[in-house]
């Protein structure tokens, strides 16, 4: 809560109240093929009931999706932690892991139906499942190689990637499910490499 919803809250309340100001500018374009409309108080209400209830987020800030997203694995994917280990009483990943990757199929057929679900659901079980690969690649973090060569190598496969699709998570579309995750591996594992290197370069730099 402390590190989503309380950053998400706070800016969607100032963007919420500064939207008049906004498109008195002129500085709103068309957004998911929906005009832009001047608030009243009771839109304003209205919107601010959503963004509390982590509903909606403001035209500006529609990246914030994630926010919502992320809220929403870390939360379900407790609870189903949780549940799975009081009716099994076993410490077996592969009954859980099948119950995450039918929610990934499931979030895939939803998607490719075209059909949305209120609070973004079908994106979340998709993106459980990356949250749930997370989970796992904790436990073996120390024996996978962090180095440039393969940082670089997966730099360029991304690029290949581009020539064939795009990814966008916000909306879950992508060429198919295999493409997605090939991407989202390749592109995770360069973050980390950065972040790797970020890492040493302050470390060396506060012992200097």
């Amino acid at each position: 809560i402390k590190t989503l919803y309380w950053p998400f809250l706070k800016y969607q309340i100032i963007f919420l109240f500064l939207h008049n100001l906004f498109y008195k500018l002129n500085m709103y374009g068309t957004f998911n093929k929906m005009k832009p409309v001047l608030y009243t108080k009771d839109n304003i209400l209205k919107e601010l009931f959503t963004i509390i209830t982590f509903w909606n987020t403001e035209q500006f800030l529609g990246v914030f999706w994630f926010f919502t997203v992320l809220f929403s694995v870390s939360v379900g994917f407790g609870f189903l932690r949780s549940i799975y280990k009081k009716v099994f009483k076993a410490n077996n990943e592969y009954g859980f892991f099948l119950i995450i990757f039918i929610l990934f199929i499931a979030g895939n057929l939803l998607s490719y139906k075209g059909i949305k679900l209120p609070r973004n659901i079908h994106v979340t079980c998709v993106a459980i499942f990356i949250f749930y690969a997370g989970f796992l690649f904790k436990k073996v973090e120390d024996r996978v190689p962090i180095n440039g060569i393969l940082a670089l190598g997966a730099l360029l496969l991304l690029f290949v990637n581009t020539l064939f699709g795009k990814v966008s998570m916000g909306y879950n579309t992508y060429l198919s499910p295999v493409f997605f995750l090939s991407n989202t591996i390749l592109g995770i594992y360069f973050n980390m490499y950065l972040a790797k290197r970020i890492f040493d370069k302050k470390n060396s730099l506060l012992l200097y």
